[in-house]
Formats: structure tokens, sequence, C-alpha cells
């Protein structure tokens, strides 16, 4: 093996046990909060409606689809099923979560982020910033699964 392609397996490695860390600490948050969401949905539906930020005839919709697909997503990052789509997805739901604590805390108002049901804290820094570690570490999960396929891709051509 060359020294070029020697070093680039090397960074390959040091990259692909960084995502598998990620992979498991955002499946963790994302089967924590689906089930303490789906252990309490009463409250959960009570918490998703304090937000204010959806109609009332949509908020118990919300609150039986989303552990559900919390679930799916981080089955599908443990698993490494699909996961280019799978974190993909998480950041999309965590920057939302994110757009909705910071919403609250602009607009004065105090309450219980919902995060992980009856464990959940207020709204605050820690729970923002939180959400936006969850969100960057779905975003890195993302590209390094799409790098990973381009680099596979070259070792196999040269």
């Amino acid at each position: 093996m060359t020294s070029k392609k020697a070093t680039l397996v090397n960074k390959c490695k040091d990259m692909h046990t960084a995502t598998n860390a990620t992979r498991v600490v955002i499946s963790i948050a994302l089967l924590a909060s689906s089930y303490k969401h789906l252990e309490n949905p009463f409250l959960f539906v009570s918490q998703i409606a304090q937000y204010g930020l959806v109609p009332a005839y949509t908020v118990v919709l919300i609150a039986m689809f989303l552990p559900i697909l919390q679930a799916f997503l981080a089955y599908g990052l443990l698993i490494r099923a699909h996961v280019a789509v799978s974190s993909l997805v998480s950041a999309v739901l965590f920057a939302v979560f994110f757009s909705a604590q910071l919403t609250v805390v602009l607009s004065g108002n105090t309450m219980s982020c919902g995060c992980f049901g009856d464990l959940s804290v207020d709204i605050g820094l820690h729970s923002i910033a939180f959400c936006m570690l969850l969100f960057l570490g779905s975003c890195f999960v993302y590209y390094d699964s799409l790098r990973a396929g381009v680099q596979i891709h070259k070792l196999t051509t040269t």
C-alpha cells in the first residue's frame, strides 16, 4: 500500500470511530425521548400544546407520530441502515426543536422543553445548546456517510 493510500485509510478509520460514537449518542437521545413520550403520551400532548406553535388539531397527531419517527431514526442510525437519510431527517428534527425552544426564549416565556417527558428541564441555554449539539452531530454523521461513499470509490478505483 502506498503512503498516500495508508494515510487516507488511517484518516477514514479515525473519522469512522468519531462517526460511530456520534451515531450512538444521537440514537440514545432519540430513543430516550421516544420512550419517555410513549410512556406518558398525555404529558407529551400537553407539552406540545404549551409551545403554541402548531394548530390545536395537529397536536395529537404530532404526539402520535413524533416518538415513532424518533425510534425509527435511532434504529436506522444504530444498525447503519440508510444512515444518510436517518441523519438528515434527525438534523431537520433537531433544527425544528432548536427553533421552537429559541422562539419560547425570545418571547420571554418559561416552560419545560418537553424533550424527555417528565425528566425534561426548563428551556434555557443548556436545552438549546443540547439541541444544537445534536443537530451538528447529525450533520457530521450525514456528511461522513456521504464522504465515506466517495472515499470507498477512490480506494477501489486507484
